[in-house]
This record gives structure tokens, sequence and C-alpha cells, in this order.
């Protein structure tokens, strides 16, 4: 990019500062008279405009304590002596230093990508100017707003303890003669002098996105610095500690943000509640002024309600004495009805008489007809039988004469029609009961009269 450092014009750096694979300070392997030097290192890696390795490796600090010479045990692409000009004897993984002259410390680079691919977190950067996306490499010199966007994913192919010890922290300067604007949300802006100091940090195993945003007329990045260092005892248990209250919070939040939803849903019921009650109290109020206006009518309605109540509570006052000539009435009827139902069950057994001696009449009748048996004998059951349906005829007739009279004594003919119709003698409506004396008569008529012309014959 114009204008940016020649050190960092087409890269940015990331620095894993700590051991890798060996812990800070650690032995390197005795020379033969026992006096074992020691060692720290760190991986550098530069990386391209959007977070992509372009060149890494480790560099190693030793501290010979007298030794003349040391092994080192590490594959490297390439091994370059930072101290002197002592040349490297490098075979299978080891690479041996033999010294004329031993220098108290001694530094040599070992070129590799190997530990890029295990780092704990993976990073990726974007750019944006004036909210549009943009290829770094057109930023230069431009004017507006440049945002600087960077995510740090945690690495899951990382050693567990560089997932869970180490923190990653994300550092980026600006001229501040330079700049018109700087914004960088969550993060530490330190002013040094002329120069603005951006500073992000992730916690272990954090997920993190930083944005930083600048505002220039002509625009210029000396890219960023990533450090990834392990934490010290003393800030591991504060990072359990904001861990902790983080877990908390979240909780929290979460609490508080089911009792604000039920809060509003109890808002949005009773909004609901309170336009409901509204629309009643409009009805209401037209329901009133509707009564108000018509309540002349309501009160004359009301006094000829009053008027027939007054008129209807006569007609009651009167029906009592009506009720009880109607009680009496019927007492009456019940007491008749009672009698011609006694006379009717008597027509019963009479009719039951005279049906047998018909029957009779027949036998003797056909036996005279046939000559079975002598003409004496005959003619003399005849005549027994003719008897005793003269008698059974007699009662007979006494028996309806009673009847109608009982019939046309004045209670039962008075009975309405309707009434009549109704009315039931030992099971049997009345209607029927007269239908059927009526047919006795007729039948008497006919039997008496045929009763004769059998006598007369005779």
């Amino acid at each position: 990019m114009k204008r940016f450092p020649q050190t960092l014009r087409r890269a940015l750096a990331l620095v894993l500062a700590g051991a890798l694979t060996l812990p800070a300070a650690a032995a390197a392997e005795p020379n033969g008279d026992s006096v074992t030097p020691t060692y720290d290192e760190a991986y550098y890696a530069t990386l391209d405009y959007y977070g992509s390795l372009t060149a890494g490796s480790v560099v190693k600090s030793y501290t010979l304590n007298g030794a003349t010479a040391l092994t080192d045990r590490g594959v490297y692409d390439q091994v370059v002596n930072l101290t002197d000009g002592t040349a490297p004897v490098t075979r299978d993984g080891v690479t041996e230093f033999r010294f004329d002259q031993a220098p108290a410390h001694f530094y040599f680079e070992g070129k590799t990508e190997e530990p890029f691919r295990n780092l704990p977190w993976t990073l990726s950067i974007s750019y944006r100017l004036n909210g549009v996306a943009v290829r770094a490499e057109d930023l230069a010199g431009k004017t507006g707003v440049v945002e600087i966007a960077v995510d740090a994913i945690p690495n899951e192919n990382a050693s567990e303890y560089a997932r869970h010890n180490y923190t990653l922290e994300a550092m980026a300067l600006f001229n501040q003669d330079d700049i018109l604007s700087l914004e960088a949300p969550g993060a530490q802006v330190q002013l040094i002098g002329n120069l603005r100091a951006v500073l992000f940090i992730a916690l272990p195993g954090e997920e993190q996105h930083f944005v930083i945003r600048v505002g220039a007329e002509d625009f210029s990045f000396g890219g960023m610095t990533f450090l990834m260092v392990p934490a010290t005892l003393s800030q591991l248990e504060e990072i359990a500690k904001l861990s902790q209250r983080k877990d908390e919070l979240e909780e929290d939040y979460d609490a508080l943000s089911g009792s604000l939803d039920t809060l509003l849903d109890s808002f949005a019921d009773l909004s609901g509640s309170l336009r409901d009650t509204a629309n009643g109290l409009e009805e209401l109020n037209q329901a009133r002024d509707t009564i108000s206006s018509g309540k002349e009518q309501i009160y004359q309605d009301g006094d000829r309600v009053l008027a027939d109540l007054e008129r209807l509570n006569g007609s009651l006052n009167a029906l009592p004495g009506h009720l009880s000539g109607a009680g009496d009435a019927v007492d009456d009827v019940t007491g008749a009805l009672s009698g011609v139902a006694d006379t009717a069950v008597g027509l019963r057994d009479s009719l039951d008489d005279v049906s047998s001696s018909l029957r009779n009449l027949q036998r003797d009748i056909r036996d005279i007809r046939s000559g079975t048996g002598s003409m004496e004998n005959n003619l003399s059951k005849l005549e027994a039988d003719l008897k005793s349906l003269q008698d059974s005829l007699q009662e007979l007739e006494d028996l309806l004469k009673a009847l109608d009279i009982q019939i046309s004594g004045g209670i039962i003919s008075e009975i309405p029609e309707n009434i009549r119709q109704h009315i039931k003698v030992q099971g049997q409506k009345l209607s029927d009961i007269l239908s059927q004396v009526q047919g006795l008569e007729s039948a008497w008529a006919g039997v008496s009269a045929g009763a004769e012309t059998i006598s007369l014959q005779q």
C-alpha cells in the first residue's frame, strides 16, 4: 500500500511469544563437560493483507553458560545464524554449532511453516471503504472511512495447552497527524506521542471479531501486529474469574430477557384488555344515550303495563271461585261415572246370558231341522231355551233402562263434548261407552222382535 513502512509494506505481522513445543528457558542437550545451555524461543509469522501466511520461522535465544558447542533438535527448512559467522551442521533433524570463541548469548533462526497450522487462532482480515467491500491493495491514498475487520476463530487443531492458556493481542498504530477519525469498539486506544495505539485482547478459547474504522483524506496503514502469548498463573486465575462472571452475566441476561418478554406479553394483553374496556364503555355510553332519549316512552309503556297488571289481578281474584265450582262439578261427574261403570259391568253378564241362550236356540233349531232325536224332546229343549232367553232379555232391558236414566239424568249430558271425549271409566273413554250402549239398544230391539216372531211361530 502507498506510504506503508518498507518492512511491513506487503504483510501483516504475527508473533507467537513463548514455547510452542518446549517450555521457555528449556535446557539444550548438554555437552561433554556437563555444562547445559538454556534457551527461549518464539515463532514469527508474516501474513499478507488478508491473514494468510507468507513466511514463518522459529527464533531461538541461547544462553551458553560457558559451553563451546550446542545441539538443537528441530526440523527446519533453513537455519540462519543471527549472532556470528559459525556455520551450522544439519542432519536428520539435528542442528549443531561449534564455536571457536563462544559468545555469552547466541541466536539463530529456523525457517518453517509447520507451527502456523497449530496456532491457537486462525485469522481472517477484510476491508471496506465507505461501507463498500474493497481489496486492500486499492486502499492506499483513498479518502473516506476505511473499515478493517479481523475475525479471530479458535483453532481446534492447536494443542490443549495452547487452546486453554494462550491469549491473543492485536495491535495497530496510526499517526495522529494523518487521520481524521478513529473508532475501535471494545479496544484500548492509547495516545503515545503523536501515535494512537489500538489494542484488542481475546481470552483463551474465545472467538472475537475486531473492527477498526479510520477516517482519512490520504489513507495509509502500517499493518497489524498479533501476539499469542501464554497467560501467567495469576492472569489465569483472573481469566477464570472473568469466565465465571461472564457465565453468571449471561444467565442473568437470559433471566432478565425472559422477564422482559413476560412483561411485554403482559403489557400486550393489558393493551388488548384496555382496548376492549374502552370499546365496552363506548357501547355503554351509546346505550345510556339511547335510554336517556327514550325514557319518556319507557315511562308511558310502564304505566300501561301497570294498568294491565291491575286488570289481571282482578281477574285472578275471581278465579278461585270458578275453580271451586269446577271442583264440585268434577266430583259430581266422578260419582255419576262410577254409577255408569257399575251398570255397564252388569250389562256384560246379561249379554253373556243372552249370547248363551241364542247359541242354545241355534242348536235346538238345527236338531229339529235335521230330525235328530225325538221331536218331542227337541221341542221341549227349544221351549226351555226360549224361556231362558226371555229372562235374559228382560234383565238386559232393565239394565239398559237404568243406564238410560243415568245418562239422561242431566249430569252427564251437561258435560261438554270435548271433555267427554277424554274422560275414562275403568280404562275406557266415556264416548266409547255411550256408543256401545247405543249399539246394545239397537241389538235389544232386534232381539226382542226376533223373540216375538219365534213365540208366534211356536
